[in-house]
């Protein structure tokens, strides 16, 4: 994610939130019980226009105009965003827990994405889950986007490893207005 090439930097309420990241993983083969327990994905269309990059793709091309008013750059109603975030974020993650037939207790590792700390926090308030089973990497490199789930695994797998069978719940959001989840059991390293 290279945000930094869409952000207005004259836009205080959104440049100061966003960094440029990347991330990847590597899938192999896994006994059974472990890897992928189950996902959920939503896409709220009508909410799309709260997190957006206007201009720039093939609904409206970018013009000198257009340019000249940051069109290709990040829009986002901070607030809307918010209430989507959190509310569909704690959704998203208990249809993934009841397909699964698992609860919020059973997660040992929640990944959330590095949005906003207030969001994180509010979105894992419904489960109770204590401070230390979330892991918080946004202090250090702003919102990665869709690459934060992935720093703040690795960054953790790294400092403090993560035991084998170990459950862990992945949640993201953006643009569009999008929400997804995946619920996996960590395999042997």
């Amino acid at each position: 994610e290279t945000l930094s090439r869409v952000t207005d930097y004259t836009d205080r309420g959104s440049c100061i939130l966003f960094g440029d990241g990347a991330s990847a993983a590597v899938l192999s083969p896994c006994a059974e019980g472990f890897g992928l327990l189950g996902y959920s994905m939503e896409s709220f269309g009508q909410h799309g226009g709260c997190l957006a990059l206007p201009a720039g793709g093939s609904r409206l091309r970018l013009t000198p105009e257009l340019l000249a008013t940051h069109q290709d750059c990040i829009f986002m109603q901070g607030h809307e965003v918010y209430k989507l975030a959190v509310r569909g974020c704690q959704d998203i993650a208990a249809e993934v827990l009841q397909k699964v037939g698992m609860t919020a207790d059973q997660v040992d590792l929640w990944v959330p994405h590095q949005a906003n700390l207030r969001i994180i926090e509010a979105a894992v308030k419904r489960f109770n889950v204590t401070p230390e089973k979330v892991l918080i990497n946004l202090d250090r490199y702003g919102n990665t986007s869709a690459a934060s789930i992935g720093i703040a695994l690795d960054e953790y797998k790294r400092n403090h490893g993560i035991a084998a069978g170990a459950v862990v719940m992945l949640v993201g959001f953006g643009a569009g207005f999008s929400l997804a989840a995946a619920l996996i059991r960590w395999g042997a390293a």
